[in-house]
């Protein structure tokens, strides 16, 4: 988990100087945008070959939750 984070905030600039665990709510950080959005897609497309949808992220609340969700869309590729 604590990778996945780690490529997060890589990835998304407002998440850089927060405090993140499995439980943060990433879509109520200040700044939320569709930048970070679009970030988010482009980092789990690249790290972990997998597409997500915007509509799929913003149904996650919690980074544990877009996690599971990008476990369960590696799963269906095997």
């Amino acid at each position: 988990m604590q990778e996945f984070i780690d490529n997060l905030k890589d990835a998304v600039e407002i998440f850089e100087e927060i405090e993140m665990s499995d439980d943060t709510d990433f879509k109520s950080v200040h700044d939320w945008d569709s930048i970070a959005l679009i970030s988010i897609m482009a980092s789990i497309s690249s790290n972990y070959y997998i597409t997500l949808t915007a509509e799929e992220i913003l149904e996650s609340k919690t980074v544990s939750d877009l996690w599971n969700l990008v476990q369960t869309k590696k799963e269906e590729l095997i």
